[in-house]
């Protein structure tokens, strides 16, 4: 079961680590630079919009598809 919550600052150093490359960080967060760092996501709080993340763990085993529908 998934739970929805406000990120807090212990979660950005994780959340930083999920893009594996440029690409992804560009599509997590446009104005970042890559390797993305918690720091970059504390200033860019206000992006969070319409973004699904989903750790490089669990890509792959459907963990989006009740939270995303076309």
């Amino acid at each position: 079961m998934f739970q929805y919550r406000d990120a807090t600052d212990a979660d950005f150093p994780v959340i930083a680590s999920f893009p594996q490359n440029e690409d992804e960080a560009f599509y997590m967060y446009p104005k970042s630079t890559y390797p993305l760092t918690a720091e970059q996501l504390r200033l860019a709080e206000d992006c969070w919009i319409g973004n699904v993340i989903v750790p490089p763990s669990s890509r792959g085993s459907g963990a989006v598809e009740g939270q995303v529908t076309l």
